[in-house]
């Protein structure tokens, strides 16, 4: 008979050693799609191989009340759908990383499969350094540096405990390779975190060396390790050393995400508890500062506190701190390789989050390694075939919605690339599917194009032809009023969204040319993107530009100026002003 729990292993080994490959690509659809197929694929194993014993275990933690915490704040959320899917710490991304986290804890138990499942990864990474090393020669750089960064940076730092503590001479000679090659690509990168992640591993080689040698530095491993640690914190505050065309992601600052988190709880006793709901960080973003495009802040520990509110974050931060506790108590007590590495990696993989983004990768490491340290502990909780069941069909409605999501997520981004009546199609096709903000703001915009496209041409028309030219205005006037429609739909759909408004202010503002007039709606949906985000100085243009067209100088000239104060630099402003005078 087969066994499925064995198969489940293969699976988790072979997924360890391929999912840092979807990080090449820049298209994170991949990797979203691979993780979902992957747990699913797990689980479903795992449920086949429990329906044999009836019951299955589970670890006794308190991750799971935190999913709870999460759950509770998607559904008071202030977009159910972006919390529940599409956010970088959604609802269902979590519950994935946290059925790894259980998954792993019960497929990865024996010692040889952890190291196992170590190397895998340590020697993917490697295949990816060489790649980035070759590619750096070229001048060509591949995929998510970032992540990937930090990922080469935790797996330096397992290859440099292998060397100190591993006695057999070849195995000291391969991990000396990976770590050269490791350091290679580090080098060529230049991200300071990485080279931190390193240090940190290093410390802890330094630590262990010394109480190992009864805090002799005479001894050479403790001395090499001491020399180890200190060349990485140096490479971690000295500048890069190979100048290249990297550009890593720009980021907002800590301290902006710190004002944004705390200004996010502090507005009532909901925010407080559950946040503004997971993935709505852009949100809280656009109500102090001047919008951009930031789905997340630059600590992964801060967006939790204001997306999930300071109960998730006391949560999560307490599931690691009591980790930690009984982890440090453990290294320094016991002489074990496997539970060093296990307890090391975590310990740094959490340590990123403070310092670093939420990252898919770095997520499901961090909560598969607690797994595989939970595993040491023995502490599990057994429950019935049918909770695990229960629990299957849930994660299965959610993954079907989800592919749902990214099969619209694949026909919203081949919109851009083919021609307008194609993309209309596309769009429509994936607004159906899913229903996202995005997806009727670019509707939207694509109807009035179309509408846009149909007036021009009508020009071109000669009078002889005017049943044509009727048609032609027939068709350009349904094109608009369904770029007002869908505009409409998308602010129903996400109220809290400031350019579901701001879009909504300009589709009202293009059809009143083509139209009917529309700008007093246009303006109405312009202040309510402002009390959204009240530093959007493009939608202060936005309502100058309709003022001036209705001959209303001075509310016009009072509106520029608004838009100049918040932002100086935009080019020809102050003579659009002067011009006005």
């Amino acid at each position: 008979m087969m066994n499925f729990n064995e198969l489940s292993k293969y699976v988790f080994l072979g997924f360890g050693f391929l999912f840092p490959f979807c990080f090449l690509t820049t298209n994170l659809l991949i990797a979203k799609t691979c993780l979902a197929i992957f747990v699913l694929l797990i689980f479903t194993l795992q449920l086949v191989e429990s329906y044999k014993t009836k019951e299955y275990s589970i670890p006794k933690n308190i991750l799971i009340v935190f999913l709870f915490v999460l759950f509770l704040s998607s559904l008071f959320s202030k977009n159910l759908l972006i919390s529940l899917f599409e956010g970088v710490d959604s609802f269902f991304f979590l519950f994935s990383i946290f059925l790894a986290f259980v998954f792993s804890r019960n497929i990865l138990k024996k010692k040889e499969d952890i190291l196992l499942f170590i190397g895998l990864l340590c020697f993917s990474l490697v295949i990816i350094s060489v790649i980035i090393v070759s590619g750096a020669v070229a001048q060509k750089f591949y995929g998510m540096i970032e992540p990937l960064s930090l990922l080469i940076g935790v797996t330096l730092g397992i290859s440099l405990y292998c060397i100190f503590s591993r006695q057999r001479k070849f195995e000291i000679i391969i991990y000396s390779i990976f770590s050269f090659t490791y350091f290679c690509a580090l080098l060529v990168i230049g991200y300071k975190i990485a080279w931190f992640v390193v240090s940190l591993f290093a410390f802890f080689i330094f630590w262990k060396k010394t109480k190992e040698n009864d805090f002799s530095f005479a001894k050479r491993k403790v001395l090499f390790s001491l020399i180890c640690f200190l060349i990485f914190f140096i490479l971690f505050l000295t500048p890069k050393f190979i100048n290249n065309s990297i550009i890593f992601n720009p980021s907002i600052s800590m301290g902006e995400s710190s004002l944004i988190a705390f200004n996010s709880i502090f507005q009532d006793v909901k925010s407080f508890v559950l946040g503004s709901g997971p993935g709505t960080f852009n949100y809280e973003y656009a109500r102090l500062f001047i919008p951009i495009n930031v789905d997340q802040g630059a600590s992964g520990l801060l967006t939790i506190l204001s997306d999930i509110g300071f109960l998730g974050l006391v949560i999560f931060v307490s599931v690691f701190v009591a980790f930690i506790f009984n982890g440090i108590k453990s290294f320094l007590e016991k002489n074990s390789e496997t539970e060093d590495i296990v307890f090391i990696t975590t310990f740094v993989l959490f340590s990123i989050l403070i310092v670093f983004r939420i990252e898919i990768i770095l997520m499901f490491l961090l909560f598969v390694f607690l797994g595989i340290y939970e595993a040491f502990n023995k502490k599990e909780k057994i429950i019935s075939f049918k909770s695990l069941l229960v629990a299957f069909i849930v994660f299965f409605i959610m993954s079907s919605i989800y592919f749902s999501f990214l099969w619209s997520e694949k026909l919203f981004k081949e919109a851009s690339l083919d021609d307008l009546d194609k993309a209309i199609n596309k769009t429509e096709s994936a607004s159906r599917c899913f229903q996202s903000t995005d997806y009727y703001i670019g509707l939207s915009q694509l109807y009035l194009i179309k509408s846009a496209d149909i007036f021009d041409n009508n020009w071109d028309l000669s009078e002889d032809v005017k049943e044509q030219k009727e048609e032609n205005e027939k068709n350009m006037k349904a094109f608009a009023s369904q770029a007002e429609a869908t505009a409409e739909r998308a602010t129903v759909i996400d109220k809290y969204n400031y350019l579901a408004w701001q879009n909504l202010g300009l589709i009202y503002e293009n059809t009143s040319y083509l139209v009917n007039d529309n700008t007093d709606k246009a303006i109405e949906a312009f202040n309510k993107a402002l009390e959204l985000s009240p530093k959007n100085y493009l939608v202060y243009i936005a309502k100058g530009r309709i003022y001036e067209e209705n001959k209303k100088i001075d509310e016009a000239k009072e509106e520029y100026i608004k838009a100049l104060e918040i932002y100086p630099n935009y080019q020809g402003l102050k003579e659009k002003i002067d011009s006005l005078d």
